[in-house]
Order: structure tokens, then C-alpha cells, then sequence
């Protein structure tokens, strides 16, 4: 069939099962599109080919420089999310409905996602790379994601050079241990060209008083004990040639 021109199509979401999707963005060409949404009602063993078409079909996305892995502890869909620049609204959401419990579904639509050819798939282009959570229950991700599993998360990035992390999430400590594991030449294995880890927490202004603020409780000791973590693999990747330097940024926000 031939396919149908959208020329004036900015913003598409779809929700449904993976063939429905396929058979439907196979048949339209939308080239001016900045928002694109997709969620599959199905496990990961999905095909996204014609999806992957259809996207190298459409300008705004042929360069995507940051990734945002948000994984999910509340039973919602586990998203995956890119963005071409957090600036300008361009945003690329992919996501998977997949038990909350069962870690490996979200893992296995990264690996989906590495594999395949399209730019703005192309996790092996990232240079910046940010990590969060959604609601989940409080240690959750120590129960449900190894110090493995969180390995297997970072490999497919081999050019990201900066790390965000938000301490607010609780992802931060079990990030710390995973690579804290990394020790000697193993160091340099994992995100192999990163050069910074940004650890973030919120700062809230009241009243547009400077002098007002309020943090997230116990984030200086979360702060503290995600540094005593990681020291083992800053240390080995200071001895490898490949130093990472840790960050503290305070996002700000106003009441």
C-alpha cells in the first residue's frame, strides 16, 4: 500500500499491542514530527522494524545525543525515553507494560533497542545518559536488580561521558554498589568513556527567599555513603587512565 503523507503532523502517541503499531506506522510518513510516544501492551520479545523505518523517516530525530532510562517500580509501564535535547522539546518515549516486579522485561527492551540500526536507537551514540526511577516502594530496587543487572543497564552506552544520577530516587546507592564491584581493568569495561558522574538532588526555595530552603532528608548522608561506594571504582579508573569525576548539582526549584 501506498503510504499516507501527514505533513503537518507534529505529536504522535499509540498506545497498543507491537503489531498493531507495526502495521499502522508502515502505512503513514509524518516527516515534521517533534514528540513521538509509543507503549506496547506486550512482553519484550517484540519486533519494531517497521517502527524503526518510520522513525529514520522523520527529520528531528536522525541525531539523539542524551538518553533517560526511567525504570519503573509501581506497576505502570516501564518506560525508555530519549531525548534529542532536553531544551527544545524534541522527546522519543518508547516504553513496555511488564510486571513491576520482573526487572528482566525492562532489561530485555534495552537489549531490544541496542540491536537495532536506526540512529535514534543507536545506544552506542549517547553521550549523556540519565538515570532515574519512578514511584516504587522503599528498597525496592534492592530486592528486584543485582549488582549484575544494573551492569547489563550500562553496557550498551559506550560513548556516554556523563552520568546523572538523583539521589531523591534511591537508585543511587544501588548504582554505587553496582559499580563499585568494578575494580582493576573491569573499571574500564563499563561506560568506558565516561568522564563524569553527576549526583542530583532537589532544592527548594520558598517564597523567593534565598535564605528559605529545604532538601531532601538525609541526602547529605545518602550523598556521603554513595562516595564511600564508589571509591573503588574511581580509584581504578584513576589508576586505568580513564579518570571519572564525581559531581554534586542542586536542582532548584521555587515555591
Amino acid at each position: 500500500m501506498a503510504r499516507v503523507e501527514l505533513p503537518n503532523l507534529v505529536r504522535l502517541d499509540l498506545h497498543g499491542v507491537n503489531d498493531y503499531v507495526e502495521d499502522l506506522v508502515a502505512r503513514i510518513n509524518a516527516p515534521l514530527l517533534t514528540r513521538i510516544v509509543i507503549s506496547f501492551f506486550d512482553d519484550p520479545q517484540f519486533d519494531v522494524s517497521q517502527f524503526d523505518q518510520f522513525i529514520g523517516r522523520v527529520e528531528n530525530f536522525k541525531v539523539l545525543h542524551q538518553a533517560s532510562v526511567k525504570l519503573d517500580g509501581g506497576g505502570a509501564p516501564g518506560p525508555f525515553a530519549l531525548f534529542a535535547d532536553p531544551t527544545d522539546g524534541t522527546t522519543l518515549g518508547f516504553s513496555i507494560s511488564c510486571p513491576s516486579t520482573d526487572s528482566e522485561w525492562q532489561l530485555s527492551s534495552l537489549e531490544v533497542l541496542s540491536n537495532l540500526s536506526s540512529s535514534p536507537f543507536r545506544l552506542s551514540s549517547f553521550e549523556r545518559l540519565e538515570l532515574w526511577k519512578r514511584d516504587a516502594p522503599l528498597g525496592y530496587w534492592d530486592d528486584v536488580m543485582q549488582d549484575t543487572q544494573w551492569l547489563e543497564v550500562f553496557r550498551p552506552f559506550t560513548a556516554v561521558k556523563d552520568l546523572d544520577v538523583y539521589v531523591e530516587d534511591e537508585l543511587a546507592i544501588p548504582v554505587a554498589r553496582a559499580f563499585g564491584q568494578l575494580t582493576g581493568k573491569r573499571a574500564a569495561e563499563v561506560l568506558p568513556a565516561l568522564q563524569n558522574i553527576f549526583l542530583k538532588r532537589d532544592v527548594f526555595y520558598f517564597n523567593g527567599d534565598i535564605g528559605d530552603i529545604e532538601v531532601f532528608p538525609h541526602a547529605d548522608l545518602l550523598l556521603e555513603a554513595v562516595l564511600q561506594v564508589m571509591e573503588p571504582f574511581i580509584a581504578a579508573r584513576q589508576l586505568s587512565g580513564c579518570p571519572v569525576a564525581v559531581q554534586f548539582v542542586d536542582i532548584k526549584h521555587w515555591k
